[in-house]
């Protein structure tokens, strides 16, 4: 119905207000892909989504401690039977994860950037992690994790006083 409206501006019904995300960003999505090779194809991208923030774990874990750390995060993550679950259905739950990871990945690479480049991803941090909340309102649960580890992160590398620009500077 989004597809229509977008494309020849037919009215779309009252939806009801319980949905768990915005129905303009993942239905879409899923939308294409069920048209492009039916639900095989819409729960093949809910399986990239969760294959991509398996990837994205294992970018943060290997910046922030090593790559054994990393491998071994990244095989239990993959391992969980939550992860398996969402990767096998067309879900807003994917995307939304897989963007929180990306969220992730981006601020712990932020904290490691000085001056302008610093300031460019953690702009494209807040931006993701809009994102993520639109995708499925309930991700937004998870956004003081992010936004501690960038002040986290930059008062380790800098000072407090950074620390706190800087997570002041995400959610801004």
């Amino acid at each position: 119905m989004e597809w229509t409206h977008w494309l020849s501006g037919t009215q779309i019904p009252e939806f009801q207000t319980y949905l768990s995300g915005a129905p303009v960003i993942y239905p879409p999505l899923g939308a294409a892909a069920d048209s492009i090779g039916g639900l095989a194809a819409a729960r093949a991208l809910s399986l990239c989504f969760m294959l991509g923030a398996t990837i994205l774990l294992h970018g943060t874990a290997r910046r922030l401690f090593n790559r054994t750390a990393a491998t071994f995060a990244a095989a239990l993550f993959a391992g969980t039977g939550a992860a398996e679950y969402l990767g096998s259905f067309a879900t807003y739950d994917a995307m939304a994860l897989f963007l929180l990871a990306l969220a992730m990945w981006l601020a712990v690479i932020a904290s490691t950037r000085r001056s302008w480049r610093s300031k460019s991803l953690l702009t494209l941090v807040g931006l993701v992690l809009i994102l993520a909340n639109a995708t499925k309102y309930a991700s937004g649960l998870f956004d003081p994790v992010v936004i501690l580890t960038v002040i986290f992160m930059r008062w380790q590398r800098r000072r407090l006083r950074a620390g706190l620009a800087a997570g002041l500077f995400v959610v801004c």
